[in-house]
C-alpha cells in the first residue's frame, strides 16, 4: 500500500501543474460536442462488462433496474400528496412533491433492499444467495467496524516510489483527465449554463489534483475525480446548486468518519448495486449523446469523425488487450501498454484531432455555440445571476485591487471580472429601480 499510495502522490502532481500553467483551459476551448460525445459513449461502452457481471448475480438487479425505470421516466411527472404540520394554521395539511423525480434513487434502493430483507428473513433466497441481507463478510464488516474512526495521513507508513507504477498512474491521470473535460461541458449543460471558460477548468484540474494528493496521502489507494453518474443524477433530480454538492461532499466526509454508517452502506447487496449503475450509465450515455443537437449532423465529415472515433477507440484497446505490448522496455510497455487499452482516451484523442484538423465545417456547425436557450431574455442571460461561473462580488473587488493577480490561469481576466461587476451593479440598479416603482405604485 505504501507503494501504491507513493507513486500515486508522484504522478497526480500532473493534474494541479497542468491546470496552474494554464495548458488545459487552452486545450478545452478546441474540446467540442465531435469530441465530447465519443469520449463520454465510450465511457458507458466500457463499464458494459461491469453491468453484466453485476447483473447476472442475481434477478433482483433487474428488479432494481425496472424500479429506477418507473421511477424516472413513468412516475416522474407524478406529485404525491404529504402531510406537513403548519405551525401558524396548528394543524395539518397536505402538500404535493415530485418525490419520484427528486429521490429515485434512494426510494429504489429503500425498496429493493426491503425486499431482499424480506426474502433473507422468509428464507425465500437461499443460504450464501447473493440477494440476502445477512452475507457473513458483510455482517462481519458491520460488527468489527468502529463507530468512530477518524482517518489520518500515511496511516500505511511512509511513502514508497516505484516507476513502472508511477507511469502506470500518469497514464490513468491522463484518461481521467480526458474524462473530466467532458464531464464539464455535460454539466454545464444539464445547469443550462454556457461552455466553462478557461480559468475555470484550469482551477478544477488544480482542485481535482488536490483532491488527489489528498487521497494519496490518506492512503486510499487511488485517485479521485469527476464521476459521470453524478451528473446523471443531476439531470433526473434537476437539482444544480453548487451548494447541494458542497453539502454532499460533507455527508461523505462525515460518513467517513462515522465508519459504522459507512459499513451499513456496503451491506447492500450487490445485484442491486448493479441495477444502481446500469441505470446511471444509460442516463450518463443519453445525456452526452444530446450534445449533438447542436452538431450539423448533414455534414459527412461529423458523421464520420464521431463514428471512426469510436469504433476505432474500441478496436485499437481491444486488440492491445488481447495482444500486450511488448517492445523489449518493461517500463514503455507498462505506459503505452496502459495507454493503448484505454478506449476513450484512444477516441478522444482520435475525436479531437480529427475535429480540429480538418476542415469543411464551421465552429457552429462544429457545436459550438452556447447552451442557453436562445430564446430566453437576453438581459436576464447578461445578468451575474445568470453566471454559474461568476465569483463572489468581494472576492472581484479583491482581485481588481491586486490586478496582478488576474495574470494567473486559474483567475478571470481583468476584463472579465469587470464586465461581470458592470452587469452586477446594473441588475442590483434594475432592482432597486422596480422596487421604488412598486412603493410609488402603493
Amino acid at each position: 500500500m505504501q507503494m501504491i499510495s507513493g507513486s500515486c502522490l508522484i504522478a497526480v502532481l500532473i493534474m494541479p501543474i497542468l491546470g496552474f500553467t494554464g495548458l488545459v483551459g487552452k486545450i478545452s476551448k478546441y474540446i467540442g460536442p465531435v469530441t465530447i460525445v465519443p469520449i463520454m459513449s465510450l465511457l458507458t461502452i466500457g463499464t458494459v462488462p461491469d453491468i453484466e457481471s453485476k447483473m447476472a448475480l442475481h434477478w433482483i438487479s433487474i428488479v432494481e433496474f425496472l424500479t429506477l425505470i418507473l421511477f424516472v421516466v413513468i412516475l416522474e411527472r407524478y406529485e404525491v400528496p404529504i402531510p406537513i404540520f403548519s405551525l401558524s394554521e396548528k394543524k395539518f395539511k397536505f402538500t404535493r412533491q415530485k418525490i419520484f423525480s427528486q429521490f429515485p434513487y434512494l426510494l429504489g434502493i429503500s425498496i429493493v433492499w426491503f425486499i431482499c430483507f424480506i426474502m433473507t428473513i422468509t428464507n425465500a433466497e437461499p443460504r450464501g444467495g447473493e440477494a440476502r441481507t445477512d452475507q457473513n463478510a458483510s455482517i462481519t464488516v458491520f460488527d468489527q467496524t468502529p463507530w468512530v474512526q477518524m482517518p489520518m495521513p500515511l496511516f500505511f507508513g511512509p511513502p514508497k516510489f516505484n516507476l513502472a507504477l508511477v507511469c502506470g498512474f500518469t497514464a490513468s491521470c491522463f484518461a481521467a483527465m480526458i474524462e473530466s473535460i467532458g464531464d464539464y461541458n455535460l454539466c454545464a449543460k444539464i445547469s443550462k449554463q454556457s461552455r466553462p471558460p478557461p480559468s475555470n477548468t484550469n482551477r478544477a484540474f488544480v482542485v481535482e489534483g488536490i483532491g488527489c494528493i489528498l487521497a494519496a496521502l490518506w492512503g486510499v489507494g487511488t485517485g479521485v475525480t469527476t464521476y459521470a453518474e453524478n451528473i446523471a443524477i443531476m439531470s433526473v433530480t434537476k437539482v444544480t446548486s453548487r451548494i447541494t454538492m458542497q453539502m454532499a461532499g460533507v455527508f461523505l466526509i462525515l460518513a467517513g468518519v462515522i465508519s459504522k454508517f459507512a459499513a451499513f452502506l456496503s451491506m447492500i447487496p450487490e445485484p442491486i448495486i448493479g441495477g444502481l449503475l446500469a441505470m446511471g450509465v444509460c442516463l450518463i450515455n443519453g445525456v452526452s449523446l444530446s450534445n449533438l443537437q447542436t452538431v450539423d449532423m448533414k455534414l459527412s465529415r461529423n458523421l464520420t469523425i464521431i463514428g471512426v472515433s469510436i469504433i476505432m477507440g474500441l478496436t485499437v484497446a481491444t486488440h492491445f488487450e488481447k495482444t500486450p505490448l511488448n517492445t523489449g522496455n518493461q517500463i514503455v510497455d507498462d505506459v503505452f501498454g496502459t495507454l493503448l487499452t484505454i478506449r476513450m482516451l484512444i477516441g478522444g484523442v482520435i475525436a479531437f484531432v480529427l475535429d480540429n484538423i480538418t476542415g469543411g465545417a464551421t465552429r457552429r456547425q462544429r457545436g459550438f455555440v452556447s447552451e442557453i436557450d436562445e430564446d430566453d431574455d437576453v438581459e436576464e442571460q447578461a445578468t451575474v445571476e445568470m453566471n454559474g461561473y461568476a465569483l463572489p462580488s468581494k472576492l472581484n473587488q479583491f482581485f481588481l485591487r491586486y490586478s496582478w493577480l488576474t495574470y494567473l490561469p486559474v483567475i478571470p481576466s481583468e476584463r472579465e471580472i469587470r464586465e461581470i461587476e458592470e452587469k452586477l451593479c446594473n441588475f442590483k440598479f434594475i432592482k432597486n429601480s422596480e422596487s421604488i416603482e412598486s412603493v410609488k405604485k402603493v
